[in-house]
């Protein structure tokens, strides 16, 4: 009897368990190995489970696609396979047998189960989910040709099939428009001379249907080009957020309020590829059609009609380039315009205090004035090619009436031609016209296309044609040899390190005057900043050999300034990982020294933070950014001046729970007080950017007193 009630308790246990957990014990099945965090990366996370859409895009990433089924059976699945039991709750399949399915333990290190199929089928659901590779993931592994996809038109063009639809619906929407336009030539010429009312109530009928086949047509139309640039803005987002997250901080291609900016100029691309502009691609090459007709009913009026189509584009095709050098002005502007009024609203404190308001106004005003004049310059333009190809319009109408008129007089026409070829010539220079208002705005497509192309080819973190080496444990040997970090193009290293080998579980502090390099030389330690020459060790591996996402779990890197973000402290403390319990986050808090404000406010871990860290002071966003740290778990730890915004208790407190903490990881601490080198071992010393001196921490104290 307990024998069977422990194997329930075991079924039950391997019959609960969550999709990412399943998800990833099937990928190392597959020979993926990949930790729950890492599955995550890229995809929102609020407190939720992973579903089948996120769990689609993440194995995107690895290379596989998720094929979902219904309705099967327990003996019909494909093995190995997830099977959806209940809610929520998700099995590894991996063989069926006559009476027993065998299951992963995935919650377990992955330990084989067989259970009887009974058990599986009395909450299987039916729905089974399979990790298939992908056709591109595969051409990329093994043929040699080259991959490129332009990050833009990949996706705006991908959905074919729905373009082809929008292509087969303006071509049936201008057939239908070409038979309203013959109702008037059959009413001028047939119905009115034999005063046929039959026929034209007939004609007048099938012209309000085709009237209304158009109507639902183009709204038909409208609506397909919608959903199909919804899904493609909402992908290129997505794509264009992770880059931006994943772009190395050393390598950003411009300031943070210039990348904004550029941001921003999406909304602008997304819009030129509206309902308007698609619609307009899709009617162009059925302008020919009309033109043929027009050929066949008025023939030489067709040369007017081609005439003014030509006098209607070609103005904006000629004043292409002064387009682009406006548009690019604009950009510019706009971007120094964004820039100036992030570093304002970031740093507003700052400017009241050193009463630089008169400076920051100034420049406003400049900005303001030349992108009123650029913006006013490509306004007029644009206006001046816009009522130009509505004029040509007109008088292209005319002129067709003119002739049409010339040729009634010679006995070669009608009437009723002549009200067709009106009727035509406007469905024919419509498309016209509005190509002329798109290539107005091409300019400005471009340019704003080439400030994301900025971000969309900046440096990444992640290098996705690469294998990286997994390292689930850092020991914490770090070595650095010949190692140098040039900011932009100069000629002399800003940081410079001969050589240094902190073994696994050594505690250094890197000493030295303001400038001296001892920030720099913690963001390359943690490999948010990349080296220009030399190398850089961790346990014996470059560090451009481990795979990123296991450098940022293993090495801790504290700041000078903590940025907090916007919501509540809990949410501030549970950045890394949502699995985090309040328990977890109050033990950080006691490390950090911030429980006690804490657990005596009415709001607890739900205190609201505003933008930047507003409402706490900045001994207690230092505090954040500690329990931060501690939730981290990391092997190597590496802090820059963690005490320098603690009262004189708040440090010692601090020092006393940082001993015990520490323990055998690594630890660098860049600092200017003195409390926090009894927790050191060794000490460096930078000067101009050169570790000069690197020793045991008495020895080199000794010798920093002989000197003074």
């Amino acid at each position: 009897m307990t024998a069977q009630m422990e194997l329930s308790s075991l079924q039950k246990d391997m019959l609960s368990q969550s999709l990412d957990i399943c998800a990833t014990q099937y990928l190392r099945y597959l020979g993926v190995p990949l930790a729950i965090d890492d599955l995550w990366i890229g995809l929102p996370h609020n407190d939720e489970s992973m579903t089948p859409e996120l769990l689609g895009r993440a194995l995107q990433r690895v290379g596989y696609a998720l094929v979902t089924s219904s309705k099967c059976t327990i003996k019909d699945l494909p093995v190995p396979c997830i099977v959806a039991l209940g809610k929520n709750n998700f099995s590894l399949v991996l063989e069926v047998g006559l009476e027993n399915v065998t299951v992963i333990d995935a919650a377990n290190k992955g330990v084989l189960h067989e259970i009887p199929a009974s058990v599986l089928a009395s909450t299987f659901s039916g729905e089974v989910y399979e990790f298939l590779p992908r056709l591109d993931a595969l051409e990329k592994r093994y043929i040699d040709l080259p991959q490129e996809t332009h990050w833009f038109w990949s996706k705006v063009l991908r959905p074919r099939s729905k373009l082809l639809e929008v292509a087969a619906a303006s071509f049936t929407a201008n057939l239908i428009a070409v038979g309203v336009s013959l109702f008037a030539l059959q009413v001028y010429d047939r119905v009115i001379p034999n005063q046929s009312e039959a026929t034209l109530w007939v004609l007048a009928i099938g012209a309000f249907v085709a009237i209304a086949f158009e109507f639902f047509l183009k709204v038909a139309r409208s609506q397909l080009i919608d959903d199909t640039g919804r899904d493609s803005e909402i992908l290129i987002s997505r794509d264009l957020f992770q880059k931006l997250l994943g772009m190395r901080i050393d390598k950003r291609p411009l300031g943070p309020g210039a990348i904004v900016s550029m941001i921003r100029e999406f909304q602008g691309v997304r819009e030129f590829f509206g309902t308007a502009t698609v619609g307009v691609v899709a009617d162009i090459p059925f302008t020919l059609v009309f033109l043929l007709l027009i050929y066949a009913i008025a023939g030489p009026v067709v040369w007017i009609i081609v005439a003014g189509a030509i006098l209607t584009v070609l103005p904006s095709l000629i004043f292409q380039k002064k387009m682009m050098r406006l548009s690019k002005e604009m950009l510019g502007g706009l971007s120094a315009a964004s820039r100036l009024a992030t570093e304002a609203s970031y740093g507003l404190e700052s400017v009241k205090s050193a009463r630089s308001e008169p400076w920051f106004t100034h420049s406003w005003e400049e900005m303001t004035q030349l992108n009123a004049v650029k913006s006013s310059e490509q306004r007029a333009l644009t206006a001046r090619l816009t009522f130009w190809s509505a004029s040509v319009q007109q008088a292209t109408y005319i002129g067709a009436i003119i002739g049409g008129v010339y040729l009634l007089f010679a006995g070669e026409f009608t009437t009723g031609s002549i009200i067709a070829i009106s009727i035509l010539s406007s469905r024919t220079l419509g498309p016209i016209t509005q190509l002329a208002n798109v290539l107005s705005r091409w300019q400005n497509m471009k340019t704003s296309l080439a400030a994301l192309d900025m971000i969309m080819t900046a440096p990444q973190d992640y290098d996705t044609q690469r294998n990286y080496i997994r390292k689930a444990r850092f020991r914490g040997e770090i070595s650095l040899e010949d190692a140098a970090y040039m900011y932009g193009s100069g000629n002399k290293p800003n940081v410079f390190v001969k050589k240094l080998h902190i073994l696994p579980g050594q505690k250094l502090a890197l000493l030295g005057p303001n400038g001296s390099g001892k920030s720099t030389l913690l963001r390359l330690m943690s490999s948010l900043y990349s080296l220009t020459s030399g190398s850089y060790l961790i346990d014996g591996l470059d560090v451009a050999q481990i795979d990123p996402m296991d450098v940022r779990r293993n090495v801790g890197y504290l700041p000078q300034e903590t940025h907090l973000f916007r919501g509540r402290l809990r949410d501030n403390l549970r950045v890394s990982s949502l699995d985090l319990s309040d328990e977890a986050l109050m033990e950080a808090l006691d490390f950090s020294g911030l429980a006690g404000f804490v657990r005596t406010h009415p709001e607890g871990l739900d205190l609201p933070i505003a933008d930047g860290g507003g409402g706490l002071s900045t001994g207690q966003k230092v505090a954040v950014g500690l329990a931060r740290l501690y939730l981290q778990d990391p092997s190597i730890v590496l802090m820059d001046e963690p005490t320098a915004a603690l009262d004189q208790q708040a440090e010692v407190a601090f020092i006393n729970k940082l001993e015990k903490w520490l323990g055998d990881r690594t630890c660098i601490v860049a600092t200017h007080r003195t409390a926090i080198l009894s927790q050191m071992d060794q000490i460096g010393l930078l000067k101009n950017g050169v570790l000069v001196a690197v020793g045991p921490r008495d020895a080199v104290l000794e010798r920093l007193r002989t000197k003074t």
